[in-house]
């Protein structure tokens, strides 16, 4: 008598597996992708690419992630808090001293968060060319689901505002890794969310609605500092420099992932981080 698909995917579980060819192995036991921090990272951001496809792995990362992610984190809190005072985040600048998320919904035994998830919010819009960066349309605030709730804990646009949804202690569900039928619940608040707005069109050589064609770039100069500020957050609450992902790899491998971030710029970043953190050291 053959198995039920349900009891296949419960024993895959119990034996710490996950469903479907992985780019970047997750145990469930353990509550971890596989390999070092690093070698997590690099595998984690790996390009994402239209259509969901991916690319090679990262064989290295900038010189500033590759120095720094699994490491502790050596910026002062009180500079911390001040700087994102002064940039006017006051709801940052509030949290500093507060703890992450731990994984099993908090449970006080399991681990801190240890991933801070890249995601792009892929809004779905049906006009021939993309709005300008300014526009009201590239610049709505949040993306809730049927109950009203947002989607992530933080939400970046274009111009650099940030929406602060749910404070990093909290934990969230944004991927399908999180899934109790996928991870058991182990994974929640595993995972730190960010979006970043992004508008998708229609790809021409497509099939009818598909909104695949994100813009080039990808994001803005506003968007990478913020996402670099919200990093340096997240890592100085936990102590430990984060291990940062894209959504398509967190979920690489369970079926129907997603496709985001698109045309993300791991330069810019690198060069956001470099600069933020020389400006907390001075």
């Amino acid at each position: 008598m053959l198995a039920s698909p349900l009891l296949l995917l419960a024993a895959a579980l119990l034996n710490n597996q996950q469903p479907g060819p992985a780019r970047c192995a997750f145990d469930v036991g353990r509550l971890s992708f596989a390999g070092s921090p690093i070698e997590q990272a690099r595998c984690l951001l790996s390009p994402v690419m239209i259509h969901g496809e991916i690319g090679p792995p990262r064989r290295r990362l900038g010189r500033f992630l590759e120095a720094h992610v699994g490491k502790r984190v050596r910026i002062d809190r009180g500079r911390l808090r001040a700087l994102l005072a002064a940039e006017r985040l006051p709801a940052l600048a509030a949290s500093v001293e507060t703890p992450l998320s731990r994984a099993r919904n908090n449970d006080p035994q399991a681990p801190f968060a240890r991933y801070f998830v890249i995601h792009d919010t892929s809004r779905e819009l049906e006009l021939p060319d993309f709005p300008s960066n300014d526009s009201e349309l590239a610049n709505e605030l949040g993306w809730t689901y049927p109950d009203g709730t947002q989607v992530a804990h933080t939400f970046t646009n274009r111009r650099g505002e940030i929406l602060f949804s749910h404070d990093y202690a909290i934990p969230w569900r944004a991927t399908k890794r999180e899934r109790d039928t996928i991870s058991g619940g182990h994974a929640k608040g595993l995972f730190l969310h960010n979006e970043l707005n992004q508008i998708r069109l229609n790809e021409p050589s497509g099939p009818p609605g598909n909104h695949s064609r994100a813009p080039v770039p990808g994001f803005t100069a506003a968007q990478y500092d913020r996402l670099a500020l919200l990093y340096i957050l997240a890592s100085v609450r936990g102590g430990r420099w984060l291990i940062p992902g894209f959504h398509a790899l967190i979920d690489s491998g369970i079926p129907e992932a997603h496709d985001d971030p698109q045309n993300f710029d791991m330069a810019a970043w690198e060069a956001a981080l470099v600069r933020r953190t020389a400006q907390l050291r001075r």
